[in-house]
C-alpha cells in the first residue's frame, strides 16, 4: 500500500508551500523523565530539539491515554470526544462523523502516516487510521501490549494492524523497533513535492518495562535500568528520524512536535518522575495533565527569535488540529453537526512564535477540573486523585514519593505562580471557588462520549472477539464491518 500512496503523492502538487509536520507521542513520558525539564536524563537529542525551538511550558493533555489521543485526532477536548479508555471490542475513541487531522491535511496535498500506538477507536472498521485519513498505518490499536509478543491482555490476543489488516510476521520484534523502521521508510521513500505528515506514536515508556539489552545500562540503580533503557530506545528513535528527514534535505521544511500523552506513571512501584509538578498519571494535578512538550525543526516558520526560549501559553494537544490546518492553508474548524460537537482546537502558533495572547483561555482538563481565568487571574480547581496524589523527588523512586493533602472537596491554585499545587486557596477565596465550580458544571453538561447514541454508521455487520481471534490467527481488530 505505501507504493501506491507515495506514487499518488507525487501527483499533489509540484511544490511544498506548507511544512513537513511530524508529531511525535511518548507513552506515559513523565515531566521530569527527559532533558526537556530534566538536564541529567539520558536523552541528548529530546534536549537538543527543545534547545533549538520553544519548550511548551504550559501544554495539557488528559491524565490517560486514549482521551488525548482521540482529542489530537479530532481537535476536540476529551470531554467533547472521549474520556474512557476502551479496548477495541467496546465504542470509544473518535465518532465516525467528526473529521480528523489527517482527514484535513489530506485535503490539503499532504501524505499522511500514523506509525505506532493508535488508540483512538476500532470497534469499527471506519476507526482504523487508513479510514481516519491517513494513507497507510502500522501500529497497535489499544492501550498497552507486550514489546516483542505484542500480546494484549485484556482481550487475550495478538495486537498489531498493518493498513487494513493485522500484521502477520511481527511477533517476536521489539514494537518500537518496527514502528522506527517503518518511519524511516516512509521518509525515505516520501516524495517531497508533497508536504509530509507523520504521526509518530512510541510505545515506550508504557508498561511492561522491556527494552532491547543495548539500551540498559548497568551502571544505573538496578530498579530502573530497564525503564532508562526505554527512555534511551525513545531519545535514539528520535534522533534516527529526524536525521533522515535531514538525509532527505526535508529538515528545513519541517516542524516537530514532541509531547508526553500524559504524566509519568508513578503509583504501584512505577517509577515515572514528574518532578516539581504534583500529582502523576491518572490525575488531574499538573504531573498528570502538563506534559512535556516542545515545538522545533529546521522551519523558517519557528523565528530564529524564538528559538531556545519557553512558552508559558495556554496549549491543550487539541489545539494542534487548528494550528496545523491553519499551516496547510485549510478550515481550521470542523462542525459535523447531528448533534456531534464541533472541533475545540484553536491555532496557538502566533501565541508560541509571535507573543501573542493565547486564543487558549480556558483548559477543561475533566468533567471535574478546569482551568480558568477569574477576575484576571488564572485558577486551577481540582479534585483528588487517590494515589497519584503525591509529589515526587528529582531521584524518584530511588526515594519514596511524598503524599500530598487530600482535595477530595475540591482545592483551588494560582495556578501561575503555584504550579507545585501547594497552597489551596478554596477556603481562603469562596468567590473564585465558586466562579470556578460555575465553569466545571458548564463545561460537564457539554459531556459527550463517542458510541453513546449508539451510531455505528455503515459498519452495521459485527462478530464477536472470539470469532475474530478464530478468524485471524488470534489477532484482535475491529469487530464491526460493512459487511458483503
Amino acid at each position: 500500500m505505501l507504493a501506491q500512496v507515495f506514487a499518488a503523492a507525487a501527483a499533489v502538487t509540484a511544490a511544498a508551500p506548507a511544512p513537513h509536520v511530524v508529531f511525535f507521542l511518548a507513552d506515559d513520558f513523565g515531566h521530569y523523565d527527559s532533558t526537556v525539564w530534566n538536564p541529567d536524563a539520558p536523552t541528548p537529542t529530546l534536549g537538543k530539539l527543545a534547545a533549538e525551538g520553544i519548550k511548551l511550558d504550559r501544554h495539557y493533555v488528559y491524565q490517560f491515554c486514549s482521551p488525548t489521543r482521540s482529542s489530537f485526532v479530532s481537535g476536540r477536548l476529551p470531554i467533547h470526544v472521549n474520556t474512557e479508555n476502551h479496548p477495541s471490542s467496546e465504542a470509544g475513541g473518535v465518532d465516525l462523523r467528526m473529521q480528523t487531522v489527517a482527514d484535513k491535511l489530506k485535503s490539503a496535498g499532504y501524505a499522511t502516516h500514523q506509525v505506532g500506538k493508535w488508540h483512538a477507536g476500532a470497534y469499527l472498521a471506519g476507526q482504523v487510521p487508513t479510514a481516519r485519513g491517513f494513507d497507510s498505518s502500522l501500529g497497535y490499536l489499544n492501550g498497552m501490549e507486550d514489546h516483542y509478543t505484542h500480546h494484549f491482555g485484556i482481550l487475550n490476543g495478538t495486537d498489531m494492524w498493518n493498513d487494513t489488516a493485522p500484521a502477520y510476521g511481527t511477533t517476536g520484534q521489539y514494537g518500537d523497533d518496527l514502528y522506527v523502521a517503518r518511519s524511516l521508510r516512509i521518509i525515505a521513500e516520501h516524495d517531497t513535492a508533497a508536504p509530509l505528515f507523520l504521526y509518530h506514536a512510541f510505545q515506550n515508556t508504557h508498561t511492561p518495562y522491556q527494552v532491547p539489552e543495548e539500551y540498559v545500562d548497568p551502571s544505573d540503580p538496578e530498579k530502573v535500568q530497564a525503564f532508562y533503557g526505554m527512555i534511551r530506545h525513545l531519545d535514539t528513535a528520535v534522533l534516527n528520524i529526524t536525521n533522515a528527514l535531514k538525509a532527505r534535505d526535508m529538515w528545513r521544511d519541517t516542524i516537530v512536535v514532541f509531547s508526553a500523552d500524559n504524566g509519568g506513571e508513578c503509583a504501584g512501584g512505577a517509577p515515572g518522575n514528574n518532578y516539581p509538578l504534583r500529582g502523576c498519571k491518572y490525575s488531574d494535578f499538573e504531573g498528570g495533565v502538563r506534559a512535556a512538550a516542545f515545538v522545533s525543526g529546521g522551519s523558517a516558520l519557528i523565528p530564529v527569535g524564538k528559538r531556545g526560549t519557553t512558552s508559558t501559553a495556554l496549549v491543550h494537544i487539541c489545539d494542534w488540529y487548528a494550528t496545523f490546518a491553519a499551516m496547510a492553508g485549510v478550515a481550521t474548524t470542523d462542525a459535523p453537526g447531528y448533534g456531534v460537537p464541533a472541533s475545540d482546537g484553536v491555532d496557538v502558533w502566533a501565541a508560541l512564535t509571535a507573543d501573542a495572547p493565547s486564543p487558549r483561555t480556558e483548559v477543561p482538563l475533566s468533567a471535574e477540573s478546569v482551568i480558568s481565568s477569574v477576575n484576571g487571574t488564572v485558577y486551577k480547581y481540582v479534585t483528588d486523585s487517590k494515589s497519584a496524589n503525591v509529589w515526587t523527588p528529582k531521584d524518584f523512586p530511588l526515594s519514596p514519593a511524598v503524599p500530598a493533602p487530600s482535595c477530595a472537596k475540591g482545592c483551588v491554585f494560582a495556578i501561575d505562580t503555584d504550579t507545585r499545587e501547594e497552597h489551596d486557596l478554596a477556603a481562603r477565596r469562596p468567590d473564585v471557588t465558586a466562579a470556578l465550580q460555575k465553569r466545571v458544571a458548564a463545561n460537564a453538561a457539554t459531556k459527550w462520549q463517542t458510541g453513546a447514541d449508539g451510531y455505528v454508521g455503515e459498519y452495521t455487520h459485527c462478530t464477536s472477539l472470539d470469532s475474530y481471534k478464530a478468524n485471524h490467527k488470534g489477532f484482535c481488530g475491529p469487530l464491526c464491518s460493512k459487511g458483503e
